[in-house]
């Protein structure tokens, strides 16, 4: 991504960079932010949770869309 600004990045490309930035999940010594393994895995059910909920709720539709056109006549 090429944004100037770490304000505008949306959330999987901000978790990746909050994991890189932190060393939470590797053994190097955390740069500039001083999170652990547990917030890191908090921070990704979060960015993992809306996807995920929608996906549920809209699931029988989605479902009924991909049979659609499987039966002829």
């Amino acid at each position: 991504m090429l944004l100037s600004d770490d304000k505008l990045y949306n959330l999987p490309v901000g978790l990746t960079v909050l994991i890189s930035t932190s060393g939470a999940l590797s053994n190097l010594p955390a740069n500039d932010v001083p999170i652990k393994k547990p917030e890191v895995i908090l921070a990704a059910i979060l960015v993992i949770l809306p996807v995920l909920v929608i996906f549920l709720a809209a699931q029988r539709f989605v479902r009924s869309g991909m049979l659609s056109g499987a039966e002829k006549g």
